[in-house]
């Protein structure tokens, strides 16, 4: 998935992308809101199942559970973007590896400004 941009949506899970398998790259990822609910991951980008997401700008975003930016599980690799100034009610303002994470790779990215208020719905 290689668009542009990819702005101002709202889903459960995932609000900008929901990606499994495939290679996302090179796009701006900004203003998405998960719905209100305990298990609403990923304001940004919901990853899993070898996802590569790469040389993205991950930009104001918002999570009613984990993940404000970037919501990670198994096999994921993470790499070159900008995660920035995304809000996260549980944790992971900007990046949040899930619990079956397993293989999650995270490295080389500019993680800024983010937040997490670390509530527990």
């Amino acid at each position: 998935m290689a668009a542009p941009w990819l702005t101002t949506s709202t889903a459960w899970s995932g609000a900008g992308i929901s990606a499994g398998g495939v290679l996302v790259e090179n796009n701006l990822i900004c203003w998405n809101e998960t719905a209100d609910s305990k298990y609403a991951h990923g304001g940004g980008i919901s990853a899993h199942s070898a996802a590569v997401v790469r040389d993205n700008v991950i930009l104001e975003n918002v999570s009613w559970d984990h993940g404000g930016g970037v919501h990670a599980m198994s096999g994921t690799l993470v790499e070159d973007n900008l995660i920035s100034d995304n809000l996260a009610a549980g944790s992971g303002g900007g990046v949040y590896v899930d619990v079956i994470g397993e293989g999650v790779v995270v490295r080389h990215n500019t993680i800024l400004g983010n937040t997490s208020l670390g509530f527990d719905q």
